[in-house]
């Protein structure tokens, strides 16, 4: 529950204050392009922590990086609502995202040291139900705050929490690596496993499934605000309900994911699953345009809660696939995988930016480019397999 809960802190720090997205473009006078840096180095940042992380907990313990990692996530979101510079701002906001990075890797590395691979199957989903709880529930509270205290509000609040949950985690969480390294390996060990990890063909095209089938949402999550607010006229309050509509597509997957399963379906046929629906949710947005504003508006929902149902399904199998086929290195696989996956992420929001006065066209032509080519590496790779 710890860990699930340090997950949504992170994942709030994103979703949160997406309704006040154009409150800050004012507040801090500049632009939505420099506003959406916010989330695109959070993005980022998370890439880059990734990377290493895992390779701290082998060094220094699961449960001392959980710890400081949560110390310093309240810290920098203390101090981020109370700036004025946006440029301090981002930069805040990538320490924070390093932050994020030990919560996402070192939550997974837990339960590989206690778990069996069906059951680290169950409990990944478990522990990712914090994606539904996040988008759900931070963007409501985001807007309630955004109107009667400022954005400044919704970090306060990310803060106090953090800091609550950092005195649980001292108090309750265990230490589950028992084979703590005593130095670290040269520089040069790390670089040929990422090296050969980047060279195996197997290892990317699973990565890249993942990786576009979770950036084309995150396209969403990038223009949305701009889109239903300032193109559709919705309000911040309005807009952030579309979320709780987020939160029941990850559900939908993750219960879906969790029943195939208990009934013995392959890892290989999860994912297969989640892409069919991901690829639908692309045509049904694709087709949107051409209907009149209330329909276009139904479609888009429709495809992007297909998309988001399907993320469910993707992640954990191939997350738990990567593992598995790696485990010799696993902390390096899981940390290369989630750098990928984030450098996607933060393209999707940086890349829908551009198209802030044709929002829909942006969201539509980013997200439809990303699942294209996941499909495309889905079929490459069991055109390999076949062989």
């Amino acid at each position: 529950m710890i860990m699930t809960a340090m997950i949504f802190l992170g994942m709030a720090a994103m979703d949160i204050y997406v309704p006040a997205l154009p409150q800050m473009v004012s507040y801090f006078t500049t632009t939505p392009k420099i506003i959406n840096l916010t989330l695109a180095c959070y993005t980022f940042g998370i890439a880059i922590g990734v990377l290493f992380v895992g390779e701290l907990s082998n060094r220094f313990g699961r449960r001392k990086l959980l710890l400081y990692a949560i110390t310093t996530f309240a810290l920098t979101s203390f101090i981020i609502a109370t700036l004025h510079s946006i440029i301090i701002v981002i930069a805040c906001r990538i320490v924070q995202a390093l932050c994020n990075a030990v919560f996402i890797v070192v939550s997974r590395l837990v339960l590989k040291d206690c778990l069996d691979h069906r059951e680290q199957l169950s409990a990944n989903g478990l522990l990712l139900t914090s994606l539904v709880i996040s988008p759900a529930i931070a963007p409501i509270i985001g807007a309630c705050l955004l109107e009667h205290y400022g954005w400044q509000s919704t970090f306060f609040l990310l803060s106090g929490l953090s800091f609550v949950l950092s005195l649980l985690t001292y108090k309750v969480v265990p230490e589950t690596h028992n084979n703590i390294l005593t130095s670290f390996q040269p520089i040069t060990y790390y670089i040929n496993i990422y090296r050969n990890f980047l060279t195996n063909r197997i290892y990317l095209y699973i990565v890249l499934i993942s990786s576009c089938t979770t950036s084309a949402y995150f396209s969403f999550l990038g223009i949305s605000s701009y889109l239903f607010i300032l193109h559709w006229g919705f309000t911040p309050e309005s807009y952030s309900l579309l979320f709780l509509m987020v939160a029941a597509a990850y559900l939908t997957g993750n219960i879906s994911m969790q029943i195939l399963n208990r009934l013995g379906f392959s890892i290989d046929k999860i994912i297969t699953y989640g892409l069919i629906a991901t690829a639908g949710g692309s045509m049904v947005m694709a087709v949107s345009p051409l209907f009149s504003t209330y329909i276009t508006i139904i479609l888009v929902i429709s495809g992007t809660f297909l998309m988001r149902m399907a993320t469910a399904l993707v992640n954990p199998a191939t997350q738990i696939k990567l593992l598995d086929k790696f485990s010799d290195n696993k902390a390096q696989a899981i940390g290369l995988n989630f750098c990928i996956s984030f450098c996607f992420n933060s393209l999707a929001i940086s890349s829908v930016t551009l198209f802030v006065t044709k929002p829909l066209l942006g969201l539509i032509l980013v997200s439809d480019i990303l699942i294209l080519l996941a499909i495309i590496c889905y079929f490459i790779t069991r055109a390999s397999s076949s062989k």
